[in-house]
């Protein structure tokens, strides 16, 4: 069951089960990261190895 809780009266999250967090996720946006990081790194090593070349 999803809640809201608020722990001190000024801050609230939500809590809930492993089950339905893997529910709400939409996609793979873990994997979208990964990729645009491998990604990105590779373009800047292109980079600098041909600005040095």
């Amino acid at each position: 069951m999803i809640k809201r809780v608020q722990d001190n009266g000024q801050h609230e999250h939500v809590e809930a089960s492993p089950d339905e967090a893997k529910q709400a996720r939409q996609g793979w946006p873990a994997l979208y990261v990964l990729l645009a990081g491998i990604i990105g790194a590779v373009a800047a090593l292109a980079l600098i190895f041909d600005y040095f070349a």
